[in-house]
């Protein structure tokens, strides 16, 4: 229920991440930081011990394909899960499970990756790629809401959304939420400096 990018700039140590959903407050369930590690992403179907036990490998220093493989043997309920591992240093770890509901899928690159479920179709995770990678000298924060902005330009969250999230990890953090909105694109448009 959920379309997320979350991306990485291997020169200034930043993560961004965009998220919209149909849920009221997507990023309260889903999102797991570590301002020194990475980011994680646990939806479709959020569990805060998966989540925290994601966020503890990236603390110790575990890749993100690892982590991802460490959790296909710890939860039962895997395949009904979308998760991505980013952290700062390492490899980007990006899983769809089985039983997400349709559309359902990712893309994974070795600095960015994007998770979606519910989706209204595959071209969703497409535009919200070519749309952050189409203006590399923007501030993060902008091509953020620019991926988010064409993902939902694309249908996204079949059921509509509700909540949208724009967070930037690193020396200088930011995050702007927006919750239980009838127009999160605006309420975000109206909050991003």
């Amino acid at each position: 229920m959920t379309l997320t990018l979350i991306a990485r700039n291997p020169y200034t140590r930043h993560i961004g991440v965009a998220m919209a959903s149909g849920s009221d407050d997507c990023a309260q369930g889903s999102l797991y930081v570590d301002d020194r590690f990475g980011v994680v992403s646990v939806q479709a179907k959020g569990d805060r011990e998966v989540g925290a036990r994601a966020l503890e490998m990236l603390r110790a220093g575990t890749n993100g394909p690892d982590i991802i493989e460490n959790l296909k043997s710890e939860d039962r309920k895997i395949d009904m899960r979308q998760i991505i591992a980013v952290p700062m240093d390492g490899d980007i770890g990006v899983m769809t499970g089985a039983q997400c509901l349709h559309w359902a899928g990712h893309i994974s690159k070795p600095h960015h990756a994007l998770a979606g479920n519910m989706l209204a179709s595959d071209k969703t995770l497409a535009a919200m790629e070519k749309a952050f990678m189409n203006d590399m000298q923007a501030p993060l924060r902008r091509r953020l809401f620019a991926a988010l902005a064409a993902g939902i330009a694309t249908g996204g969250d079949v059921r509509g959304h509700r909540s949208a999230a724009i967070l930037v990890v690193g020396e200088q953090p930011y995050m702007l939420r927006v919750t239980e909105s009838l127009q999160v694109l605006d309420d975000l448009s109206a909050g991003l400096v």
